[in-house]
């Protein structure tokens, strides 16, 4: 009857959604690792699923209980180390600016995207932890996101300082926000080095905030 010891959200875009390219993640899979709901687009699909499941590394949007294989790996390294049960919840969304990605403040239960305007990815992500109730109990949020933001740093920066607002009022109980830098590569250049300087800093700002560097890994 354990539904999950520590929970925890992961943010942003492809990185975040780290979806499967090659290789397989099911060496990772566990039954003390779950999800509630499914990542989507879509409003009815996002109400439909609102129910626990086992996590699924190698699926990602779109598929229930898929959370992507780098949540997946840090869930079993939570469990084989400390033998605590997780819960994942993934909202990221692939390609999308941090514009995209910010809570609509104006009607947060909405859940339906309105043409190419509003995006409401950040209320499906909010809906599907209430739901689970364990909106006031997340321990810390993953945030992988920049790639498409990476010629406008103000904007970025900005809007990660709306992320952090919103998620000290949907998410009371955070204790660390992991950001991860970028590295060369996804559209980020050596000649464009703005806004990753600017993620370095981001510690200094917020104290609840971490970096983790990515510049040893080798991908586009």
């Amino acid at each position: 009857d354990v539904t999950a010891g520590d929970v925890y959200l992961w943010y942003g875009q492809s990185n975040g959604e780290a979806r499967q390219f090659s290789g397989t993640s099911d060496a990772y899979l566990s039954p003390w690792i779950r999800t509630f709901g499914m990542n989507s687009d879509f409003s009815n699909f996002t109400q439909a699923s609102a129910f626990w499941a086992e996590a699924d590394g190698d699926a990602y949007m779109e598929f229930p209980g898929g959370i992507g294989q780098w949540p997946l790996v840090v869930g079993r390294k939570i469990v084989d180390t400390y033998g605590i049960p997780v819960a994942i919840l993934n909202g990221s969304r692939a390609a999308y600016n941090i514009t995209r990605l910010q809570r609509d403040d104006a009607n947060p239960d909405n859940l339906a995207d309105t043409g190419t305007t509003i995006y409401r990815v950040y209320n499906r992500l909010r809906y599907r932890a209430i739901q689970a109730k364990v909106n006031t109990a997340i321990r810390a949020i993953f945030y992988y996101q920049g790639e498409s933001d990476v010629n406008d740093t103000a904007q970025h920066m900005s809007g990660f300082d709306s992320l952090m607002t919103d998620w000290r009022v949907d998410y009371p109980a955070v204790e660390k926000v992991y950001v991860t830098q970028l590295h060369v590569g996804c559209s980020t250049t050596r000649e464009l080095p703005a806004l990753r300087d600017a993620q370095r800093l981001i510690p200094d700002i917020y104290d609840k905030a971490r970096v983790m560097s990515t510049n040893g890994i080798t991908a586009i």
